[in-house]
């Protein structure tokens, strides 16, 4: 994005930031969620933190819960992967 007319460079939105075609200026991602890569373009590009996972019944918006004791929770868990970790424990949660 770039808020300066005439400009020939565009600035990143930053990490828990994401800018779509029509916004003028980086829009921050739902609370306890971020981007996994600066300059993201869409909602869908967040996701829960590290260390959170997205709640049973939670959307795009969330909400994000803290990982369970003796879980690791990466980037962008989600509940409805917790059921299939535990029928395959090699799938990424």
């Amino acid at each position: 994005f770039t808020d300066k007319l005439g400009a020939t460079s565009c600035d990143r939105c930053a990490l828990g930031t994401y800018r779509t075609m029509n916004d003028t200026i980086c829009v921050t991602c739902p609370v306890g969620m971020t981007t996994e890569f600066r300059a993201a373009t869409q909602l869908i590009d967040c996701a829960c933190a590290e260390e959170s996972f997205l709640i049973e019944g939670g959307t795009i918006m969330g909400p994000c819960a803290p990982c369970p004791p003796g879980m690791v929770c990466p980037f962008g868990s989600r509940f409805d992967n917790f059921a299939k970790f535990a029928e395959d424990p090699k799938l990424p949660i």
